[in-house]
């Protein structure tokens, strides 16, 4: 059974986190590249509503970042911010996922 948390996303959020994703794509290699192509294709299949578990929203939250960083160090900075702003989303519901679904914690209560 998978755990899963349910992401929804605004079009203009969507393509924030398809274009980011893309991106980072082309930084990765090997087993790392797979495992994270696995999560992009999870979003560019959707229309904005899907399913993550921790490490799939862990790898947008970085894609988000790194745009992020590139729009910075071109002198965007508000650009920069709305990317930092939505990887700041998505690292929240990430906590909350796993605040709800530890397995050491259900471990411990049963």
């Amino acid at each position: 059974m998978r755990t899963a948390a349910e992401i929804k996303l605004l079009p203009a959020e969507l393509g924030m986190v398809k274009t980011a994703m893309r991106s980072y794509s082309d930084w990765l290699e090997g087993w790392q590249k797979r495992q994270f192509d696995i999560a992009k294709e999870r979003v560019e299949n959707s229309n904005g509503n899907f399913e993550m578990d921790g490490m799939e929203m862990e790898y947008v939250c970085r894609a988000l970042r790194k745009y992020g960083w590139l729009y910075y160090s071109i002198g965007k900075r508000e650009k920069a911010k709305t990317y930092f702003e939505l990887a700041q989303e998505i690292k929240e519901k990430k906590v909350q996922f796993q605040q709800k679904n530890n397995p050491l914690k259900k471990a411990v209560s049963a």
